[in-house]
């Protein structure tokens, strides 16, 4: 309860920065809170029959439920991003993409799971510490998609727009005979 202010602050930061963007338009706003709605109702439809399917094994269930709530955050997050940056240039199916910003994004995804094989090795080890290194590495196995996984894919939209489009290739032609 004492985490509320917090949140409220957080939420009302967000908006006020979001209706500063350039990117802003109040289509773009009903479009995120659109698709909000349909991947909270997705997720809680899943979460129900989560919790209906495994009442004899609570376990489980915990697993289980952390899979659609991945789902809907990487998924929310994706569609946020391609709703707020809009459309990319249409390629050529010969046109290579680069691979600049993804690099970054797979550098972070190694340090990840080199971080959760190094736990699990350690709950291998030390089996005192196993229960709780198998919850750590789950926790960074969840953290790490959820971040990952978006950032992944607006570093692909990036690399697209560096490729050369159509007209592009076109006007350079063009200029260049």
């Amino acid at each position: 309860m004492y985490l509320m202010p917090i949140y409220i602050l957080i939420v009302a930061w967000a908006w006020h920065a979001w209706r500063r963007s350039p990117a802003y338009s109040t289509r773009g706003t009903v479009k995120v809170l659109a698709a909000l709605a349909l991947m909270i109702a997705g997720v809680a439809g899943a979460i129900e029959l989560i919790l209906r399917r495994t009442q004899s094994n609570p376990v489980l269930g915990v697993i289980l439920i952390m899979l659609p709530v991945l789902v809907g955050v990487v998924g929310f997050s994706i569609v946020a991003i391609r709703i707020s940056s809009g459309t990319v240039a249409a390629l050529r199916t010969t046109v290579t993409i680069g691979d600049t910003h993804r690099r970054k994004i797979r550098r972070l995804a190694e340090v990840a799971g080199l971080v959760i094989l190094f736990l699990l090795a350690f709950a291998g080890i030390v089996p005192a510490w196993r229960l709780g290194l198998l919850i750590i590495s789950g926790f960074v196995l969840f953290f790490s998609g959820v971040v990952l996984l978006p950032l992944y894919f607006q570093a692909r939209m990036f690399d697209r727009s560096l490729a050369p489009s159509a007209r592009s290739e076109r006007r350079i032609a063009a200029q260049h005979p």
